[in-house]
């Protein structure tokens, strides 16, 4: 848990969040969990296929094995990144859920910053969730279409005994596990509406020092913006993934 003073003090979790929000969160973050695992599992197998792969084809001398097999490799470390981004929205909605109820009763305008502040995380939740999914499709499509590649090398192919475009076998339900966590996510901020003054709670500057990647400082950057303004248009997200597996 953050200290008392970087959500609210120990407010009284009675006017927070009911037993089914509360059992709604927790039901997020365990599809987050499982999605984590199911798609940490497809990249690990895949990794091993590649390292299985690049053993047993010691004898081919064509450069552009070499190339597509260390461009495979480059792009299954974003499986990290995935990780940790999943990480972090899990952290924020569990620093929600599990705040204590302390026998005070706080003002009105407490219990109203608490609510923003409840209607932020679950906002910028989404909008990373958002960003995550699109770049976990990015990259299983594009290792596909890389995995297709090699294959297609003379003399790679007999070393393949799967097809690539079904070697990521928990894809589909990564996907689903997102979609729902989204349709949560969206019901929930609509519970807990915030447009004003929104860079004056607490919880941002604990954001932005939990964020550890570029591409989650401009989610939020915008998502603030976009909270105070919503004229400004939607999060553009197609470049915001580079900067992710370059970490690792």
């Amino acid at each position: 848990m953050v200290q008392h003073d970087t959500i609210l003090n120990n407010t009284n979790s009675s006017v927070l969040l009911t037993i089914e929000q509360k059992g709604l969160i927790a039901n997020v973050i365990e599809q987050l969990q499982e999605a984590v695992s199911l798609a940490t599992n497809d990249f690990f197998l895949v990794s091993a296929f590649i390292k299985n792969l690049r053993d047993r084809s010691k004898l081919i001398q064509s450069d552009n094995f070499g190339r597509e097999v260390s461009s495979i490799v480059t792009e299954l470390q974003y499986i990290d990144a995935l990780k940790q981004r999943i990480d972090h929205i899990i952290f924020f909605l569990e620093e929600i859920k599990e705040l204590k109820q302390s026998g005070h009763v706080y003002t009105d305008e407490v219990v109203a910053n608490y609510h923003k502040t409840c209607g932020l995380i679950f906002q910028i939740s989404f909008y990373q969730l958002k960003t995550a999914k699109v770049d976990f499709v990015k990259s299983v499509e594009k290792i596909k279409l890389e995995l297709s590649a090699l294959k297609a090398l003379p003399c790679a192919g007999l070393e393949f005994d799967v097809e690539p475009q079904v070697i990521f076998s928990y894809f589909n339900q990564v996907v689903k596990n997102m979609h729902e966590v989204a349709h949560s996510l969206i019901h929930l901020s609509a519970l807990f509406p915030v447009n004003t003054e929104v860079r004056s709670l607490g919880i941002v500057r604990h954001l932005l020092n939990r964020y550890t990647m570029e591409s989650e400082r401009e989610v939020l950057r915008w998502c603030l913006n976009y909270m105070e303004d919503n004229s400004i248009g939607e999060l553009k997200i197609d470049d915001l993934k580079e900067d992710q597996i370059q970490l690792f």
